[in-house]
């Protein structure tokens, strides 16, 4: 059965409203009439089965039968190089199933590919569906955040301009120069952990000095030099399986 998308501002105590998207697919394409049930999620770990009550021209109203609320345990916030065309696509949709929580693309100096402020926002929009297409595809109830690109002292800078160095958070990075601590080496207590992925052309000294500033820890992810997507997913889901 369909999940259908219901942002947690559209649901008021027992009753939801579907729009936008979500109705057409819901009365146009899967054909749901009153009396239906529905599966929805609302994107922060709440889903729920819901009875299909009133249809209107532009929107549905559902009465909540049941639902439940899935925790998480750790989040995880994925900074990564932008790879070529479609396989940054491909990075979105696969880390999104995986359940990460926000992915930060990030322009390291050795990046094949630096966008432009005009390109980034249109393309943003494009990367959110795709974490939202993702999200229902595979019943996972957290919805990935796919924020515009920034350089790396960027990302620093606005930690610094923070509340400091969090200590509810830690940070590892996949670094070809480290040869002996793996993700599983470390006892990852933290609620939230951040995960630097760098380009195939690899992270610099002075970048990895300004991780290290930000208290983020080298890992290595075995012997051979992994594309960006597939050091990505690789990472999220030593995190992950960390934390069952």
């Amino acid at each position: 059965m369909p999940h259908f998308f219901v942002p947690p501002s559209d649901i008021v105590g027992e009753r939801v409203i579907i729009q936008g998207e979500e109705y057409h697919h819901l009365i146009n394409v899967c054909r749901k009439k009153v009396g239906d049930r529905i599966n929805i999620f609302d994107g922060r770990g709440r889903t729920g089965t819901v009875q299909i009550e009133k249809i209107f021209s532009q929107k549905v109203i559902g009465r909540i039968i049941h639902s439940d609320m899935v925790e998480k345990k750790v989040g995880i916030n994925l900074f990564t190089a932008i790879p070529k065309g479609e396989r940054f696509h491909w990075l979105i949709e696969k880390v999104s199933e995986l359940g990460v929580d926000n992915i930060y693309p990030v322009i390291f100096e050795r990046s094949s590919f630096v966008p432009d402020k005009n390109w980034s926002q249109i393309q943003q929009r494009r990367w959110q569906k795709l974490a939202y297409a993702a999200a229902k595809q595979s019943g996972q109830p957290w919805m990935t955040t796919v924020h515009l690109p920034e350089r790396l002292s960027e990302i620093k800078s606005e930690r610094e301009t923070g509340s400091g160095q969090d200590q509810s958070r830690t940070g590892i990075v996949a670094w070809e120069k480290e040869d002996n601590r793996r993700v599983f080496d470390l006892k990852l207590t933290a609620r939230m952990i951040d995960i630097f992925i760098g380009p195939e052309g690899g992270i610099t000294e002075g970048e990895m000095k300004l991780l290290k500033e930000m208290s983020v820890i080298p890992v290595t992810l075995g012997k051979y030099i992994l594309r960006v997507e597939t050091a990505a997913i690789v990472c999220v889901g030593l995190v992950n399986n960390l934390n069952i």
